[in-house]
């Protein structure tokens, strides 16, 4: 039993490196029409980025694909973070206590919900892929949950591995980009006729 579970968790973890590799293509695709969009912004307000400046020079640096939001968004999102990683922290102190309800309990604060959903939708609405990764994430926490109700300690830890792959892939592949809310606007307007377009010739 112990072994089928070991070989379990190889195949989750070899499974969520195939989906890092298969969305790459895509992340290059939407971090390329990004870039150009926040190009034709700059044109249009007439702002010269300056590469000078140490915000602009680290937007160079790191590689990751832009997920465009607010000021008050971007806060919020990393309350969020916080939260999950203390999450994180409830779930391997019950590990360590064998206490599957306080492991339960932490895992369902980041569960998924329609609130939680709908704010993946509002934070993502202007990278492709973002919102989708962030679902999948909340629910991965909802298997933690299951396992620790039935007081399955190895399903905790399989559970576990898996939400922390969503997290690490996420983080690696996305980074924030602070904008003002016309800008980000603009990002989600130009999101969706990228969905719908695709749609269209398929």
């Amino acid at each position: 039993m112990r072994r089928s579970r070991f070989v379990f968790l190889i195949i989750s973890t070899i499974a969520a490196m195939s989906s890092m590799a298969a969305h790459a293509d895509d992340t290059a695709d939407m971090k390329a029409m990004h870039e150009k969009h926040m190009q034709q912004m700059n044109k249009k307000s007439g702002a010269v980025p300056s590469l000078a400046g140490p915000v602009e020079e680290l937007n160079q640096l790191d590689t990751r694909t832009p997920v465009p939001m607010p000021p008050y968004m971007a806060n919020h999102q990393k309350q969020n973070m916080r939260e999950h990683l203390e999450a994180v922290q409830g779930i391997i102190s019950g590990l360590s206590k064998k206490d599957f309800k306080a492991i339960a309990a932490a895992a369902k604060r980041m569960g998924f919900s329609e609130e939680m959903g709908n704010m993946c939708e509002h934070m993502g609405a202007g990278a492709a892929g973002f919102t989708e990764q962030a679902i999948q994430f909340h629910k991965s926490a909802d298997e933690i949950a299951r396992f620790a109700e039935k007081r399955d300690q190895l399903g905790v830890i399989t559970g576990l591995n898996n939400t922390l792959n969503r997290c690490t892939t996420c983080h690696s592949t996305y980074r924030q980009q602070i904008v003002d809310e016309a800008t980000y606007k603009s990002f989600a307007d130009l999101m969706k006729k990228s969905m719908l377009d695709s749609k269209a010739t398929k």
